[in-house]
């Protein structure tokens, strides 16, 4: 690597933004990534709630045989 130094400079300068370029995709496909964890968290906490509401109101009518569950 027997660049001059105003190449050197400028090669720098030209990787340091492609560089940051890419910090900032990242950090933006995390945040997309992140949103989308949590909504997928909050459907299954509410799908557990409705499971679990169901669950309670089965188990306080009768079965078939008129038993509790």
């Amino acid at each position: 690597m027997a660049y001059k130094k105003p190449q050197l400079v400028s090669r720098l300068r030209t990787a340091l933004t492609q560089i940051e370029a890419l910090e900032t995709a990242l950090a933006v496909q995390a945040a997309a990534c992140q949103e989308q964890h949590i909504r997928t968290i909050l459907i299954l906490r509410v799908d557990v709630a409705r499971l679990e509401a169901q669950q309670g109101m089965s188990s306080s009518e009768p079965n078939q045989r008129g038993e509790r569950l």
